[in-house]
């Protein structure tokens, strides 16, 4: 079974274009949901998280204080890498599960940072960017998460620049109009990959 990669920056739309797979029957696996539950109250990095830096990172739900941890890994790099190395090899772990249980022609596996991270390119035998310009991201975040356009552009660039992206992909997936027209894109895209994957 093939298993291809979604990508994308901020804002691009990972989540409305994964959904559409989704409802093409195709087995969509989101890293960033693995990680929600991982990190929720009985996940499984919860333990670990508490025992190296305290309880107080853990909030009174019994999930991880996401603002607290965010502020933290912000200014501190030591941190940052600590929590990676706790969180990424129970996600992979999960991820290569879900990849070996899946059904159907490929397996979608969404990594916000498959480029910048290079944890998942052993895993992907393709890679679909989404792509949209940068204002359209930045209103698009701003819009969601109430966020400022200076906290969005500070996002922007701990992630690769669009064409760096870009470059690195199989298959460019551009998301720049409705939901409807993303949807019949991916519809196409789908027909591609299910060609390729027989």
């Amino acid at each position: 079974m093939k298993v291809i990669g979604l990508t994308g920056g901020i804002g691009s739309g990972k989540t409305a274009a994964s959904d559409a797979f989704h409802a093409l029957g195709v087995n969509v696996i989101d890293t960033d949901l693995i990680s929600h539950e991982l990190t929720s109250k009985n996940g499984k990095a919860i333990s670990l998280i508490s025992s190296h830096f305290g309880s107080d990172y853990i909030d009174s739900e019994g999930k991880l204080d996401r603002k607290k941890m965010r502020e933290l890994i912000f200014t501190n790099a030591n941190a940052k890498l600590a929590l990676e190395q706790i969180i990424h090899p129970l996600i992979e772990y999960e991820v290569a599960q879900q990849i070996q249980s899946s059904q159907g022609a490929y397996a979608l596996v969404v990594v916000p940072l498959l480029f910048e991270s290079q944890r998942y390119r052993s895993l992907v035998n393709y890679v679909i960017a989404l792509d949209c310009s940068e204002e359209m991201q930045i209103e698009r975040v701003m819009t969601r998460s109430q966020l400022s356009r200076e906290a969005v552009k500070n996002i922007m660039q701990h992630q690769l620049s669009r064409s760096e992206r870009n470059a690195l992909a199989n298959f460019i997936l551009v998301n720049d109009g409705t939901k409807e027209a993303l949807i019949e894109k991916v519809r196409l895209l789908h027909e591609q990959l299910l060609q390729l994957s027989e």
